[in-house]
């Protein structure tokens, strides 16, 4: 309802900073939401008189397919992330995870990061490897990732099948959930 608000506030004047900081930071916690498409109360309805029915919000793009320059940096992206987790690099690690990431088991994205913390920074080696990568759009146009993943630390070793989702924001592609795969 936020995101609403700071759209149709952006709506009646443009050049509001304010309201276009709040409605980025609105869009970094809830990725995927369109906000953009409802449309500004009448000049009517400013006046006193009863609004006309609003439209329906424009509906999120949705890609056809993955350019090459595109799948490169996906799979560049993967790379690094495995590489910061290999590196035991928390803070690096964490960043390639959107702000409205949502974890596997339900659980806060807060409280999952500190799990992760305290994982990472409990062992003396990790190594984390991909192979099979198979890059892929969705029925619902969102970019999905599948791979074989490799892990092995002091303590625990695993090799899994596993699905990223991932989305675009700020030029950088932000993992927005992760789940074994099919």
């Amino acid at each position: 309802m936020a995101g609403i608000a700071y759209d149709r506030a952006l709506q009646l004047d443009e050049g509001n900073d304010a309201a276009r900081a709040k409605l980025g930071l609105i869009r970094d916690v809830f990725p995927g939401r369109p906000l953009r498409g409802v449309p500004a109360p009448p000049a009517t309805a400013r006046a006193g008189r009863p609004p006309a029915p609003a439209a329906a919000p424009a509906p999120a793009p949705i890609l056809a397919s993955i350019s090459t320059d595109e799948r490169a940096a996906i799979l560049g992206t993967l790379r690094s992330w495995a590489q910061a987790w290999s590196s035991r690099d928390v803070a690096r690690y964490l960043g390639f995870y959107a702000a409205g990431f949502t974890p596997v088991d339900g659980s806060l994205r807060a409280e999952w990061a500190q799990r992760r913390r305290v994982r990472l920074g409990g062992q003396r080696v990790i190594e984390v490897t991909l192979s099979d990568l198979d890059v892929g759009l969705s029925d619902s146009g969102e970019v999905q990732v599948t791979f074989t993943q490799e892990y092995r630390s002091d303590t625990f070793q695993d090799r899994m099948r596993k699905r990223v989702t991932l989305d675009a924001r700020r030029d950088e592609w932000k993992i927005t959930r992760e789940q074994p795969a099919p």
